[in-house]
């Protein structure tokens, strides 16, 4: 050993306490034992220490670099367990317990994007309360099967304002069989601008940060953790549009996922609206993508009959379409789409279809099928709306399943690639669960 790395030992040992000294020894021991022909150690305690610190130095530099670089770590082969399929088959295991509805089950994961201002919040802590009191979202008819503790990590609303909108979730009835008491006892919540101090909140693109919640997560019993939002619990990513910088929080949600614990998490959605913002990975980790998108004012005001609550809306209101992009569960009248209208009247929920009379206008054309080969010239002549409309509401066509890929494909010479996106989505979609196969 050398001189330099006994006075690097000594120095670690005064600063380190006895029993930290004492473990950080045996690791080294321990690393030194595992190397293949190693050589007997000859140094001191300390000597052994400062070379393990400059060994783990080396290894943590390495890692930074793979990660950098795209380069997964190696896996420890001893840590994976092979099934086969006798054993599944033989297990018996029962069936996952539904948390929510009928498409969000117990160690599912789940993202609601949207707009900024469109009521993505307001409708995520919607979903947080009736699950933390065992109650069904009127309208919606999203039954919680029981209730159950929930964990909610906010990012950006000051406390009085989270407060403002619990009671107005109570005073308008959007939860039906609230047990209110079970409500409070069970959702906690941690949001970031009722901290002391901002500083060493909670960052989901630090894997540190991980632990923190975990932890918590499972100390408390939480079956429901909600992350509101991306954008606002991410402060060390620095670019949304890199694919590996979210692979580090699919990983920490697929572990709370093999602790049954189910994760909502809030986005927001790209400048026009339709698709959610950032890299194309975000979504793989997903059972469930919902999007909240605007209703234009052209439409008309609700029918009031036709709502689950309210009457003629009349002033300010917020109006927006839930729609679900992508769902493993299987379709049901829970998830077709649906107009939700909020004010001062108290709210209004009527289908989601029927209210939109471009979209209608764009489906009636692409089903004819009376033309092809379109340029973006000729489809504001066949359509009669300006190209920005076409190409949303053929995007939302596309994820509705209200037309399909080749349809569009044989229409548009040159579509812009949000559209390229949404047929590519439709057709995945369409292997997974074999629709639209034909034999």
């Amino acid at each position: 050993m050398t001189k330099q790395n006994t006075i690097i030992g000594e120095t670690i040992k005064t600063e380190i306490d006895a029993k930290a000294f004492a473990k950080t020894l045996a690791d080294a021991r321990q690393e030194v034992k595992g190397v293949k022909d190693a050589v007997p150690f000859l140094g001191t305690d300390a000597d052994l220490v400062a070379a393990y610190y400059q060994h783990k130095e080396v290894i943590r530099k390495a890692q930074l670099e793979n990660e950098r670089c795209g380069i997964a770590e190696p896996f420890n082969k001893k840590q994976l367990r092979l099934v086969s399929a006798g054993d599944l088959l033989d297990a018996d295991a029962p069936s996952r317990k539904l948390m929510l509805g009928p498409w969000f089950k117990v160690g599912d994961a789940a993202m609601i994007y949207a707009p900024a201002g469109l009521g993505k919040s307001f409708l995520t802590l919607t979903i947080a309360m009736a699950v933390a009191g065992g109650g069904t979202i009127k309208g919606l008819n999203w039954k919680a099967e029981e209730a159950t503790k929930v964990l909610y990590v906010d990012g950006e609303m000051p406390t009085p304002d989270l407060t403002e909108r619990m009671k107005m979730i109570l005073a308008g009835e959007w939860i039906e069989g609230l047990d209110l008491e079970l409500m409070r006892e069970n959702l906690s919540l941690f949001p970031r601008l009722g901290q002391h101090d901002d500083d060493g909140f909670i960052d989901l693109a630090d894997e540190k940060h991980h632990k923190i919640v975990g932890n918590h997560a499972v100390k408390a019993g939480s079956k429901l953790v909600v992350f509101d939002n991306l954008s606002t619990l991410t402060d060390s990513m620095e670019d949304e549009n890199n694919s590996v910088q979210f692979r580090k929080i699919n990983a920490f949600i697929s572990k709370l996922k093999r602790r049954d614990i189910s994760c909502l998490v809030v986005h927001h959605a790209n400048k026009e609206g339709f698709a959610y913002r950032g890299s194309s990975a975000i979504a793989v980790i997903y059972d469930s993508i919902i999007q909240l998108g605007r209703v234009e004012d052209s439409f008309g005001k609700p029918d009031a009959d036709k709502g689950e609550r309210g009457a003629e809306p009349d002033g300010e209101v917020t109006k927006f379409r839930i729609s679900f992009e992508k769902s493993r569960a299987k379709k049901t009248p829970e998830t077709a789409s649906r107009v939700v209208t909020m004010g001062d009247f108290g709210y209004a929920i009527a289908d989601g279809v029927e209210h939109d009379a471009n979209l209608a206008k764009v489906v009636e054309v692409v089903k004819a099928g009376e033309h092809r080969g379109l340029s973006k010239r000729n489809a504001q002549s066949a359509f009669g709306l300006n190209p920005e409309t076409i190409w949303k509401k053929v995007v939302i066509g596309l994820d509705r399943g209200l037309v399909r890929a080749d349809e569009v494909e044989a229409m548009f010479s040159c579509p812009p690639a949000d559209v390229k996106a949404a047929i590519l989505r439709q057709m995945s979609e369409a292997l997974e669960t074999d629709e639209g196969l034909e034999f």
